[in-house]
């Protein structure tokens, strides 16, 4: 063969071709939670105090997510891939919006601000379709622990049922990005099974700024 490439050769190049297209559909059915259904009802009662302070926090957490999909999406060659980060992008601005309304009158506006410093510099380095995809599902998994120690933490049965519908989305966004960076299925699956609260970020409302 001119290319030298074997037909195993020629299949496994068609595999890797076929990622992004394949997490383009599978972005189709990762529709968000229906969140509105979770949230209290005007005049339901307030979100206990230490959950809406923790709310807050993951709404700004939430932000940073939006933020960081705008600055690394661009970088995203394949159209497919480009849409499907469109989308998590949403599924983000609904998630802040959910802990928003749970966070009430200590809802923020801006990002977290901890979290934004420790991501500066890796986002400076961003230059590639690869450095992009490798942040982001670092960024989704580092999300999906955190949801899982806010999930240990919050009291009201409410802001638990909101947190426990938005944990999962966080899993699949990691498991989608990183089989179309190329991760290994045992890899990115076997994190998502069996979800810790490892390399969470902070909660606290100090990480505001």
């Amino acid at each position: 063969m001119a290319s030298g490439r074997t037909a195993d050769g020629a299949g496994v190049e068609t595999a890797r071709r076929a990622r992004p297209a394949t997490a383009g559909r599978l972005a189709t059915v990762l529709i968000g939670a229906t969140l509105v259904d979770l949230l209290p009802a005007a005049g339901a009662g307030a979100t206990p105090a230490a959950d809406d302070e923790l709310a807050a926090v993951v709404q700004s957490l939430e932000l940073v997510a939006v933020a960081v999909y705008a600055e690394a999406t661009p970088l995203l060659a394949n159209p497919a891939l480009t849409a499907t980060a469109a989308a998590f992008a949403q599924h983000h601005r609904d998630h802040a919006t959910a802990f928003a309304h749970l966070a009430g009158a200590k809802a923020v506006e801006r990002p977290n601000a901890a979290a934004m410093a420790s991501l500066s510099r890796t986002l400076q380095a961003v230059r590639t379709q690869a450095d992009a995809l490798a942040l982001l599902v670092s960024l989704e998994n580092h999300l999906a622990a955190t949801d899982q120690a806010v999930l240990e933490a919050l009291v009201s049965p409410t802001a638990v049922k909101v947190a426990a519908s938005i944990q999962p989305v966080e899993s699949q966004h990691a498991v989608v990005l990183g089989l179309a960076a190329g991760k290994p299925v045992t890899e990115v699956v076997g994190r998502s099974a069996v979800q810790t609260r490892d390399g969470a970020f902070d909660v606290t409302k100090d990480s505001l700024g």
